[in-house]
């Protein structure tokens, strides 16, 4: 099994109450075979707090990639 690229140099910007925009650079051999990212919102200090995962696609206006 091939290990799937990290994405490098992550920028987080716009960040609201209830929203925020993420960026971030990939290989360009690697962007047709990845179509969605989960990204882990639980506090890491709390572990007591409710634990989710928000699912984002790489087409979402959350999500750009450069």
């Amino acid at each position: 099994m091939e290990a799937l690229p990290v994405p490098q140099n992550i920028k987080i910007s716009n960040i609201t109450c209830d929203s925020f925009k993420i960026c971030w650079d990939m290989e360009p051999s690697s962007k047709e075979r990845i179509t969605h990212y989960f990204i882990d919102l639980n506090k890491k200090e709390n572990k007591n707090s409710n634990k989710f995962k928000h699912k984002v696609t790489l087409q979402s206006a959350l999500i750009n990639r450069i």
